[in-house]
């Protein structure tokens, strides 16, 4: 049982008696059952894909525009209906620029080559838009899936599709354009019954947060909110979006990491969505890179939850261990799938056994002795530190537990003590 240590938890009032029931539907519409289908495992978020052998002669081209990040190209062959339905959907140079000003400060869109940043715009307009069979300017299969995942990374409130159908036109064996629908997996009413309940929650969550608190205020916060309030479990629905953490309170590391990342653009904290796996289990996970005082950070809000810990759990709702770590940490334990080139985490001032003193380059007495000080003040049984590195760590273990000294921090009289260890980010938990 969670021990409700966040203030602010009446939004579980609101929520409770909401089922959100998404009917299973076809995503593949009769019309397209009468062209041919070739099915694809080159990649799980392609739901269909089709081929039509078709002419270009009819075929007409679209003049090289100005955009505000270079220049609208289309390598698509396209009718003159294909061009009309391009500019009704917004993928016009006017839609295209609107896009980029939303999209310009996304880390995922930045890290894509320039090639491929018209295609990104293009796939964020017609899944926001929720269009189908719109043509887009690329031919390539590899770079539209590609892209899909940068797309997806970089937009956690686009929860309503799973994967994307295409149908590629070609003549003879040459593609001639592509047309794009998302694959839905909710209808328009239900997309606004779910809006509602995000945006309540929402705003439940700003109001336990000040507007001019620190960037490593707003992440502590937006963890531990999630944390607190989400059980991890395997089996829940919609558990690769935000709605399993908004709505269901269940959910599974995709949804704990792509929940942070959305509250974390409402508090206007930037964010990313990494993948991967787990280094021991080689099991697929999924976590956060976070910008705190312009400084990239790795954040795992799923291995926060305590409850995941089974016998060397903290002995409070929330590990803090793996909030605001560098890349060399991370690589201990995860293993990113390197969908998008990540950027380089050594910065440690806003780590969070730093940021709140329990972080310790030697053995300073004074300093632990501080700590264990202000646990017994405010009743507090265990005291939790992180070494800079493995020397100190040695150090710690040696004289502390080895060597008995631990007893020289505790209260007097006091015989027993229980500590464990996370070995792979050198932290030590004591026990009293």
């Amino acid at each position: 049982m969670k021990k409700y240590v966040i203030t602010v938890f009446v939004f579980l009032l609101l929520f409770a008696a909401f089922i959100l029931a998404v009917e299973g539907k076809d995503l593949i519409d009769s019309r397209r059952q009468t062209t041919t289908v070739s099915s694809t495992d080159t990649d799980e978020d392609v739901v269909s894909v089709k081929e039509v052998k078709s002419s270009n002669s009819d075929s007409e081209t679209i003049e090289s525009v100005p955009l505000d990040f270079g220049e609208l190209v289309v390598d698509a062959k396209l009718k003159k209906e294909d061009i009309e339905k391009r500019e009704e959907n917004g993928l016009d140079a006017d839609g295209i620029n609107a896009a980029y000003k939303e999209c310009s400060s996304l880390y995922g869109f930045n890290a894509l080559p320039d090639n491929l940043k018209q295609l990104y715009l293009e796939m964020y307009i017609i899944f926001k838009s929720r269009v189908s069979d719109v043509v887009v300017c690329s031919v390539s299969e590899t770079d539209l899936a590609a892209v899909y995942k940068i797309v997806m990374a970089d937009h956690p409130e686009i929860y309503y599709i799973d994967g994307f159908e295409y149908v590629k036109y070609s003549t003879g064996n040459t593609i001639t354009k592509i047309e794009v629908s998302p694959a839905l997996t909710m209808n328009d009413d239900e997309i606004a019954k779910a809006d509602s309940y995000i945006e309540q929650y929402v705003n439940v969550f700003k109001s336990g947060i000040s507007d001019t608190a620190s960037d490593y205020e707003k992440v502590k916060y937006a963890y531990g909110f999630i944390i607190v309030n989400t059980e991890y479990l395997e089996t829940s629905d919609q558990g690769q979006n935000i709605l399993s953490v908004i709505v269901n309170q269940q959910s599974v590391c995709q949804g704990y990491a792509k929940t942070l990342q959305y509250l974390l653009t409402k508090l206007g904290v930037d964010s990313y969505l990494v993948t991967g796996y787990t280094k021991k289990d080689n099991v697929p996970h999924a976590w956060n890179i976070v910008k705190m005082d312009g400084d990239w950070y790795y954040v795992d809000c799923t291995w926060g939850d305590s409850n995941l810990s089974g016998e060397n759990a903290s002995l409070s709702d929330i590990d803090y261990s793996y909030l605001g770590v560098t890349t060399d940490e991370i690589l201990r334990t995860h293993v990113p799938d390197n969908t998008t080139t990540m950027p380089v985490c050594c910065a440690t001032k806003d780590n969070y056994y730093y940021k709140e003193g329990a972080y310790f380059d030697s053995l300073d007495g004074p300093k632990l002795k501080g700590l264990f000080n202000s646990a017994y003040a405010t009743g507090q049984s265990s005291v939790t530190i992180k070494c800079a590195n493995s020397s100190v760590y040695s150090l710690m273990i040696g004289e502390l537990i080895d060597g008995n000294k631990i007893f020289d921090y505790l209260e007097s009289g006091t015989s027993n003590m229980r500590y464990y260890v996370n070995e792979d980010l050198y932290i030590i938990t004591f026990i009293f």
